[in-house]
Order: structure tokens, then C-alpha cells, then sequence
């Protein structure tokens, strides 16, 4: 169950709960808002009876870490079409365009006004996880940020309906998961999913994207982060193809700090499993430089690096994506110098709605391995690039033969 304060509190029952959810996961599970005087009440209560237990869990906020920054010309004057070009996605848009398949988009929700997302590419499936009176917290289809429409955009956005730009995968539909992009509605919003993949005559070839990671590393007490890991790993043991971005979040030099993080890694987290596709950003040039007219600002430079903190048998990120230039931001356009490993997350989405829509016999194994072994090898070491930049083209063609 959540509190006020900003907690998860799990129970079997409450009165009196502001928000009460079940889980659909664990049916015996309800997670609830209450005041934090509720919470002392209850310790009180549950310590006289040990049979029933409970936990509190932090709210621990996930980094999104890019907005819209004033550019110079050379860069606003390259666009999404640019980058879609740059990974070879529209090379292979004759063959495949990601009909068929749903990329659920866990982020600040996706605006209904854009026209790269029409009616025609909204799934019913939507929700939204945000528990207030705000009507617009409630719908799905508005962004409370502009992040969420940014990378639904990029990863299934499409110009058939006078949009500016076509996303990696246009025909793909969109399930928007509106959350406020911390761990509790994070978590509400997997569990969801999760559910839905357990019946494959509902919902089947479902790729999540979660654009977002965390900054830092999680303290020893935070089990928020803990309970969502498990969640995304029954996601991706029912079949789901999982989409994490690295973070923004590499210090200039390596670093080792007193939990014990490994010296330089900044992937913690969700983003660091095995089951899942991590993205780190490259500029147009492929590296991971900072822009040489505004050095000091966050840039290529800031993506998180591996190996990760999980003992994994190879390196995080798993790949790359280029990200630069003009591309959607909430109801309109803006132009940045990159848009963080939240834009290659979603270009990476995009790309597994390609292969799956065209040989829906893969598994999601099959696609993140298809992905990961076609990538274009970059003079960058692996803790930054992972096996390198993805590559639309080399990808289909190796899921060929799978």
C-alpha cells in the first residue's frame, strides 16, 4: 500500500485507505494509500499478530534526466527522421512496420493531440496508475511531462495521419501506462501487465518500454526496488520483451562509493538485468562525447556505463542508439543535443516491433538476441556500448535464420 508520504504498504485488509489496489499477480496482496499515523497504528497491530505481515516500501523516483535545452544550428537542423535513417529502420519498412504488435509505454502518459498518435494506434489497454483527483492525472492519453510522448514518438510514432515524423515501428499500437515514474506506480503498472500476459489470447508480442533508470544506487533498506525487479522478471518469464534505458548518470570518471558499487558502473536497477534490453545513447558521430558547444552540459558524455551491478556474463548496457536533433516533446517539436538513453530505449523498442511483427514465431529471447548480436561494432569499450549500435537492417536478417 502506498502512503501519503510517498510509501508502498502491502496488507490483507484495510479501513479507512484512501487507494486500494489487489494485485493482480498475487491476489492475496492489497496495496493501499493511507496517512502515516495508519502506518504506526499498524505496526502496533501486526507485531501483536506475526501471522499477518506487511511491508513498507520507499517511492523511490525513477530519473527520465533530459528535457528540452536551447540548441545551436547544427544540431536543431537534424530531426527523427535522421535517426530512423541512421539505424536503417526505413530500409526496412517495406518488409515490416510493426503491425501486430504493442509497445507499452511506462512513462508521464502519451498526448492525445499529437498527431504521430492517432485514435487508430491506442490501445484499450491504457491506465492510468496515478492515484489524485486531477482528471488529467487519470487519463492516460495526456502527459503531465512531454517525456512520455517523446519516446512513444520515437518508438511507434507515424506521419500517415499529417505527423510530422514516423517513429522506428509506425504501425505498432501503443498501450499508455501513465505513472508518476516512481517505483510504486512502476510497480502497479507491471503488475498489470504481467497479468495480461498470462492469458497470450489477450495480449501476446507485447514489448515494454521503460524509459527511465534509476540515478543512483539503490540504499540496502529500499525494497521497493527489490519487489519491482521480481515483477519485471514475471513479465519477462510470460513472454514480454522488456526495454530499460541505461540512465544519465556516468560521472565523468570512474567512482566507488560506500555501498559498494563497482568502480565506474552507473546501471543499477531493473536496467542491470539479464532479462532485459538496456540502452545506452550515442551522438551522430557514434561516441559518447560531449557536444563541443556546450561541454559542461548533459550530453552523450552522461550515458550510463556497465558492467552493471547484477553479476551478469556480459556487459551493460546490452547496445546503443543515436540520439540527436528535433523530435517530439509532449504536444509539439523541440530540437536537443540528445535525448538521453530514454530516446534509445525507445528506438530499441521500436526495433523489436519490427522483428516480432514480421516473424511472430521468435521469442523475446530470440528478439533481444537478434538485436544485440546484429549491432554495429563501435570504437567504444564494451562497459559503454555494450555489443554496439543497433542496426534495424543486420537485425531482421539475423532473426531470419533464427
Amino acid at each position: 500500500m502506498r502512503f501519503g508520504t510517498g510509501s508502498l504498504f502491502v496488507a490483507p485488509r484495510l479501513r479507512g485507505a484512501r487507494f486500494v489496489y489487489r494485485a493482480r499477480t498475487q491476489r492475496d496482496l492489497l496495496i493501499a494509500e493511507v496517512p502515516v499515523e495508519t502506518v504506526r497504528r499498524l505496526r502496533r497491530q501486526f507485531r501483536a499478530d506475526p501471522d499477518r505481515g506487511f511491508q513498507v516500501l520507499s517511492a523511490t523516483p525513477l530519473s527520465v534526466a533530459v528535457s528540452p535545452q536551447p540548441l545551436n544550428s547544427d544540431w536543431s537542423s537534424k530531426s527523427l527522421r535522421d535517426v530512423t535513417a541512421h539505424i536503417g529502420a526505413s530500409v526496412v519498412w517495406p518488409q515490416t512496420r510493426g503491425v501486430g504488435v504493442r509497445i507499452a509505454v511506462i512513462d508521464s502518459g502519451i498526448s492525445q493531440s499529437l498527431k504521430e498518435i492517432p485514435r487508430v494506434k491506442r490501445s484499450r489497454q491504457s491506465r492510468s496508475f496515478i492515484n489524485t483527483l486531477k482528471p488529467t492525472d487519470a487519463d492516460p492519453w495526456h502527459d503531465n511531462s512531454g517525456h512520455g510522448s517523446m519516446v512513444a514518438a520515437i518508438a511507434a510514432g507515424t506521419s500517415s495521419f499529417g505527423g510530422r515524423y514516423d517513429g522506428v515501428a509506425p504501425d505498432a499500437t501503443l498501450i499508455s501506462c501513465k505513472t508518476r515514474v516512481d517505483a510504486v506506480d512502476v510497480y502497479l503498472a507491471f503488475d498489470r501487465l504481467a497479468a495480461l500476459l498470462k492469458d497470450r489470447r489477450t495480449v501476446s508480442h507485447l514489448v515494454i518500454l521503460c524509459a527511465f533508470a534509476l540515478d543512483g544506487p539503490p540504499s540496502p533498506s529500499d525494497t521497493a526496488i527489490a519487489q519491482l525487479v521480481e515483477l519485471v522478471k514475471l513479465a519477462a518469464d510470460r513472454g514480454a520483451l522488456i526495454v530499460f534505458a541505461a540512465g544519465n548518470s556516468h560521472p565523468p570518471k570512474g567512482w566507488n562509493d560506500s555501498r559498494g558499487t563497482v568502480a565506474g558502473t552507473s546501471i543499477w536497477g531493473p536496467s542491470a538485468m539479464e532479462d532485459v534490453l538496456c540502452l545506452g545513447s550515442v551522438s551522430e558521430l557514434e561516441d559518447m562525447s560531449p557536444d563541443p558547444a556546450a561541454p559542461n552540459a548533459p550530453c552523450h558524455h552522461c550515458s550510463s556505463r556497465g558492467p552493471g551491478v547484477l553479476g551478469l556474463s556480459f556487459h551493460k548496457p546490452d547496445c546503443v542508439a543515436p540520439t540527436y536533433g528535433e523530435t517530439v516533446w509532449g504536444n509539439g517539436y523541440v530540437a536537443m543535443r540528445w535525448w538521453g538513453t530514454s530516446g534509445a530505449a525507445a528506438q530499441a523498442a521500436g526495433v523489436a516491433a519490427l522483428i516480432w511483427a514480421r516473424f511472430p514465431q521468435l521469442t523475446a529471447a530470440e528478439v533481444r538476441k537478434a538485436i544485440r548480436h546484429s549491432c554495429k561494432g563501435l570504437n567504444l569499450a564494451p562497459e559503454q556500448c555494450g555489443f554496439g549500435r543497433i542496426d534495424c537492417d543486420a537485425a531482421l536478417q539475423l532473426a531470419s535464420s533464427m
